[in-house]
């Protein structure tokens, strides 16, 4: 259990002895294989803790390299009051009970250089990770186009795309998300999905994105296929230089997206609401 309002840190097994922060119980639930599930109370957290850089023992010094790393095999789950006894019992998750996810480091309100590259990242992980009932915010991608963050095992060539959301190599469930206010300088300001992922996306939404680019980015290099499933999702009042979506694919690439029963609207974008490019996107 995580409250980010209790006044002093419990073990977190129960409301009255919650962890307040979101970023150490994430720790424990990747080195405790005994924790499967977290659930999360109103409020906002922020990530604290930098991903290792280029090998097992080298810790990004960049602050902006901080991020909510995933564990697989855990449920987490956010929108809660902090009294509920029951998943069931959640009310209003994106309302009076909404669960921030924010790189606003400086918590000054503003996207700005001094925010987080990716607030959240799912990397490198071929167990499930299953995300429910969360506003992800205050991404800001913008960086120097030759630089490396090493993420759970994987070099990623620059910190320009995915500001809200980061996944790569792994096989993610996202369900009651929000995605708003995650600019980057490249593609995927809200999201990210690169390299033999399997997503599936449901009841969530994108909006209030300004950016550069593109606000969901698709991408298969040579010899990687997607799998992406997008199901009741809502993508709105957005402004960017690209498309809403880019499903991008090298000549070995594929891409497989389902788009089902989900809305585009008041998006303005110079390439509609699906560009598509490269080898085979279904």
């Amino acid at each position: 259990y995580v409250n980010t309002s209790v006044a002093v840190s419990g073990d977190g097994s129960r409301w009255e002895n919650a962890i307040p922060e979101f970023a150490d119980a994430l720790n424990i639930a990747i080195s405790n294989c005994g924790v499967t599930e977290i659930w999360v109370a109103a409020g906002t957290y922020y990530p604290l803790y930098n991903p290792v850089m280029t090998s097992a023992t080298a810790v990004s010094t960049d602050d902006r390299d901080k991020t909510f790393l995933l564990p697989g095999n855990v449920k987490i789950y956010g929108g809660f009051a902090g009294t509920e006894s029951l998943l069931e019992q959640r009310t209003d998750i994106h309302g009076e009970n909404r669960t921030i996810l924010s790189g606003d480091l400086d918590k000054l309100g503003a996207s700005n250089t001094s925010d987080a590259y990716h607030v959240v990242a799912a990397v490198n992980n071929s167990d499930e990770i299953y995300l429910d009932g969360f506003t992800i915010t205050g991404g800001y991608s913008y960086g120097v186009a030759s630089a490396t963050v090493y993420i759970n095992g994987i070099t990623f060539n620059r910190r320009m795309s995915g500001s809200g959301m980061l996944i790569n190599r792994a096989n993610t469930k996202l369900t009651n998300v929000v995605f708003e206010n995650n600019p980057t300088y490249n593609n995927g300001g809200a999201l990210y999905i690169d390299s033999n992922s399997n997503v599936e996306i449901t009841h969530s939404i994108f909006r209030n994105q300004t950016t550069y680019g593109y606000q969901v980015q698709i991408n298969a290099a040579d010899g990687v296929t997607n799998e992406v499933l997008f199901d009741n999702v809502s993508v709105n009042d957005n402004s960017f230089t690209g498309a809403d979506m880019n499903i991008t694919s090298a000549s070995g690439g594929i891409n497989n997206v389902e788009i089902l029963n989900s809305e585009f609207y008041q998006n303005t974008g110079s390439s509609g609401i699906i560009y598509a490019t490269g080898g085979v996107n279904n």
